[in-house]
């Protein structure tokens, strides 16, 4: 077997929004060696090309190789959310990073939505911590850094996945970002 075959096997091969699993569980191979920024970034080893756009599969590493690691433990479910809390909080005030938030927290609301009961299982103070930590990730990126309408369709398509309390502190932010922000995406009406 030659390199890059190798190589070719440790990456994931999808169909959509499954994801076949090949040798290991990349979540976990990130978890063990540290690099879940990495991962979330979909950097290096880490990254799985999504065959519509070309670009990292964000999403289906969220319901594939995520999910896959949670299995029917919902206790892991805390361990992702812990990760994906400092993932953000480590890149707070960096816009260049915002594309891959938005689909790691989409990507997270889609396995949530699998899972109708799984954000019962969170403990509740490390998921007070996460919303916090996602609204001051969005309040913290400079003017000008997000398009109002891109942020809209997450929001919502958050939304329709059932994930309430995520969709709601994203809108809070985008909400305060605007009417903070002297540029183009201020809103007409000013809310204190």
């Amino acid at each position: 077997m030659t390199t890059s075959t190798r190589q070719e096997n440790r990456h994931c091969h999808h169909d959509l929004y499954k994801v076949i699993i090949m040798e290991e569980n990349l979540f976990k191979t990130s978890l063990s060696k540290n690099e879940t920024a990495l991962f979330f970034a979909g950097k290096g080893e880490y990254y799985c090309r999504n065959r519509e756009d070309y670009s990292h599969a964000y999403v289906t590493h969220m319901t594939g190789w995520v999910a896959n690691y949670i299995g029917n433990d919902l206790s892991k479910l805390n361990i992702v959310i812990k990760e994906l809390s400092e993932f953000l909080n480590d890149n707070a005030c960096k816009p260049t990073l915002l594309f891959s938030i938005n689909m790691n927290l989409l990507g997270l609301s889609r396995l949530l939505k699998d899972r109708p009961h799984a954000v019962e299982s969170i403990d509740k103070k490390l998921f007070e911590k996460f919303l916090s930590v996602a609204f001051n990730y969005y309040t913290s990126l400079p003017p000008d850094s997000t398009n109002r309408k891109i942020q809209e369709k997450i929001i919502a398509s958050i939304n329709e996945n059932g994930f309430n309390e995520l969709s709601k502190t994203m809108s809070k932010a985008l909400m305060r970002y605007s009417c903070q922000s002297a540029s183009p995406l201020k809103m007409d009406h000013n809310y204190n």
